[in-house]
């Protein structure tokens, strides 16, 4: 979802300004609504913040005076309240005991694993994209047509990355969010 969310906004942003289809961002924004049904909404935030980044750092200014962005915002909030809601109409109190309290405030523990050991984790997932990452970054930055690939990749990267490394519940695989950005890059 995370990857469809980014292809759909892509797709809108690929298009001259004048003849960008709004349907490519209004599906990027669903879809990242429909990502907090399938996993939490911690992901769709980080793709809301990553490409909300890409817009800035791509000088999209234009679009933030858009009615439609907050709109299609609008509407993935929506999409990835509907299940929720549904749950807490249901069964309000195992709602809130299991959702609300074990799933989000109480996630603080983890498995008590280091920043260290959840970066390392990612190095064994991208094998052999890690061998590779520095290399291709250079060679990224040393071509000028490549500095959208740059700017892709980091805010594909940075949310997910500063989160996990900081927030304390680490469970090892949480960055397996990065290893299409590190593919890539590479």
């Amino acid at each position: 979802f995370y990857a469809a969310s980014w292809w759909a906004a892509l797709k809108f942003l690929a298009a001259p300004r004048e003849e960008r289809k709004l349907g490519w961002l209004y599906a990027a924004f669903v879809i990242a609504g429909l990502s907090a049904l399938v996993k939490s909404p911690l992901y769709s935030v980080f793709w809301v913040v990553g490409f909300v980044s890409y817009l800035v750092i791509s000088g999209e200014w234009e679009l933030f005076k858009s009615k439609h962005l907050y709109i299609s915002w609008a509407l993935a909030v929506i999409v990835s309240a509907i299940w929720y809601l549904a749950i807490l109409k249901v069964d309000g109190d195992r709602f809130w005991a299991d959702y609300a309290m074990r799933e989000t405030w109480d996630k603080k523990g983890g498995n008590g694993a280091s920043w260290w050991s959840l970066w390392m984790a990612l190095f064994y997932f991208c094998f052999p994209f890690t061998l590779w990452a520095i290399g291709g970054l250079t060679a990224a930055l040393r071509n000028r047509r490549a500095g959208h690939v740059i700017r892709f990749v980091f805010a594909w990267s940075w949310m997910p990355a500063l989160f996990f490394t900081f927030y304390p519940y680490r469970i090892k695989p949480y960055l397996y969010i990065l290893v299409p950005a590190a593919a890539i890059l590479a």
